[in-house]
């Protein structure tokens, strides 16, 4: 009589969960992808409840639902910008690609400018010690 040592199973353990590991390339590829999107959405809603609080701290009708349904657009506009720079889709990525030449227009005409006034403060300030 030969005696046989079963080994453990998943199903044995209790309590716990089966863990099912990706076994063809394309579930591998599928299990990057959600860990990227997990790991974007993450950055995306903690950067936003931070705005959305200073936001509501400085007055703003955070709180109001036609406020924060626009609110929530930039919230997606910049989670599908995250989502392609780690190869992921966003189906309003569209909209950021689409309107890339707009707002390079809005730009050049100086319709729309960026505030670079503590950069320059801080480069005036480095040339000064230079000068010393």
């Amino acid at each position: 009589m030969t005696n046989i040592i079963q080994f453990p199973s998943f199903n044995d353990v209790k309590g716990e969960e089966k863990t099912r590991l990706p076994q063809t390339e394309s579930e591998v590829m599928k299990a990057i992808a959600v860990n990227r999107m997990v790991y974007v959405d993450d950055i995306v809603n903690q950067m936003f409840s931070n705005i959305a609080t200073k936001l509501y701290h400085q007055g703003y009708p955070v709180d109001e639902e036609v406020f924060f349904k626009d609110f929530i657009l930039i919230g997606e506009l910049t989670r599908s910008i995250l989502y392609n720079s780690v190869g992921v889709e966003h189906p309003l990525y569209d909209i950021v690609t689409k309107n890339r030449t707009k707002l390079q227009t809005l730009i050049d005409n100086g319709d729309i400018q960026f505030n670079n006034t503590e950069d320059e403060d801080d480069d005036d300030d480095d040339s000064d010690e230079d000068d010393e």
